[in-house]
């Protein structure tokens, strides 16, 4: 997956040079973090982690819910740092070189802008240069992709971020909270995406994602 979003990445060539760099290494950092957290997980036999992404601008559920993927996700990266130091013959590993691990985590998301913040209440988001990066490393310059394939199967599916109606069913987040929210927190997404030029809302109600208009 990484080398496919650096092949698309670098496929815009009608845009500038600099715009893919910067994207190169959004995406760097997204992989590094989300693969750090989804290898914690395996490492100790935890499901895959969601990074349940509040797309509005006041608190509610979803930033509850989100604020608490946060925490799980942090401590299981610190279990897992525990448990392969301890199979390893590692008992001398200190808390503050474990609580280093974490950090990088924290520190590269809210770097990229994948958390609000870096510090302070903190939940996931996606900031506009984020998602330009994951516009550009799901398609090409002559491809464009229906909104809802790019929000379940690249977001959720492939990266495990959670936005809309669908991905909160699957995640069975319906259940217990309103799934209405989810439908708006969609619906806000959209928004974000045609603001930025990287999705076209055409008459037949039909919604595609590229980057056509960044050109």
């Amino acid at each position: 997956i990484y080398r496919n979003g650096i092949r698309n990445i670098l496929s815009h060539i009608d845009l500038s040079s600099s715009s893919r760099v910067k994207a190169i290494v959004t995406w760097t950092g997204f992989w590094l973090a989300t693969s750090q957290a989804r290898r914690a997980a395996a490492y100790i036999g935890s499901a895959a982690p969601l990074f349940v992404i509040d797309c509005g601008k006041g608190a509610g559920q979803i930033r509850r819910e989100s604020n608490r993927g946060l925490k799980d996700i942090i401590n299981t990266i610190m279990v897992a740092a525990s448990e392969c130091a301890d199979r390893n013959s590692e008992p001398d590993a200190t808390h503050k070189g474990k609580r280093s691990l974490s950090g990088f985590f924290t520190t590269t998301c809210a770097w990229i802008g994948l958390l609000n913040a870096f510090g302070g209440k903190r939940h996931f988001t996606v900031s506009l240069d984020l998602l330009e990066t994951l516009v550009m490393s799901s398609t090409s310059p002559e491809i464009e992709i229906p909104f809802e394939e790019f929000l379940f199967e690249n977001l959720y599916n492939k990266w495990g971020l959670l936005i809309g109606r669908e991905a909160a069913s699957d995640a069975g987040l319906s259940t217990r909270m309103d799934a209405s929210i989810f439908e708006d927190n969609e619906l806000i997404f959209a928004q974000h995406l045609l603001a930025a030029g990287l999705m076209h809302d055409y008459s037949d109600a039909t919604r595609m994602v590229s980057t056509r208009s960044l050109k």
